[in-house]
Order: C-alpha cells, then structure tokens, then sequence
C-alpha cells in the first residue's frame, strides 16, 4: 500500500472494546492504527496477551489519548491485515488485564485506485 491514511473497520472479540472509529496509517512500509474506543473503561492497551502484559514493562503499554470529544485513542502498531491479533486491555476501574482478539479487516480499507503501489 501506498503511504497514506485510510479509514478502516477494526473487530473485536469483545462488546465491551468497541471500537468506533479507526484510521489506518501507512508510513515507510509499515503501519499503525489509530482506534477510538466507545468508551473510557481502559487506560492503556499491551500487544499480545494480558498475562505477557502483566509480565511487561510500562515502556511496552500503549497510552490512551484523550480526542477533542473525550474519546480514548490509541495509536497501534498493525503487523498484517486480516489476521487475529492479540491485544490487552487495562480495565481502569478494576484494574486488570483483559484479552481481547483485533482483526484489522482489509475489506473495509477504502483504497483510493493509487494506494496500491
């Protein structure tokens, strides 16, 4: 893909993550995912499972940022499209991991006809 931003359609295997909006960033041959969460529930996010990220450093957890609306953002690192991905989610008021499965689905990246290079 060609540098650039794209919207695109992130599942969740959970209700509770629900993730409303998502922009797909292509820089230099790799990506990142901006996500917005429905909610405020959770206050940093781990790549891979909740007990790899129990065992992480703080330096390894992905902050949330608050948008304009009060939404929380994260910024997230994207390895392949169409494959599940492990990623964990720090419960603010019960203060625990939570595993959740993201999938960053390429059927809903809207490709402009010179974003394929």
């Amino acid at each position: 893909m060609a540098d650039g931003t794209y919207p695109i359609t992130v599942d969740s295997s959970s209700n509770m993550f629900r993730i409303v909006d998502a922009q797909l960033i292509v820089e230099n041959g790799s990506m990142h995912c901006v996500m917005t969460l429905s909610g405020t529930g959770y206050g940093k996010l781990f790549m891979g499972t909740g007990d790899e990220a129990a065992a992480a450093s703080e330096a390894d957890f992905i902050p949330y940022v608050e948008n304009a609306e009060g939404k929380y953002t994260y910024d997230v690192p994207v390895d392949a499209l169409d494959e599940d991905t492990a990623c964990a989610a720090w419960s603010i008021r019960k203060e625990q991991w939570y595993d959740r499965t993201l999938v960053f689905e390429s059927a809903g990246v809207d490709l402009r006809a010179d974003a394929l290079k």
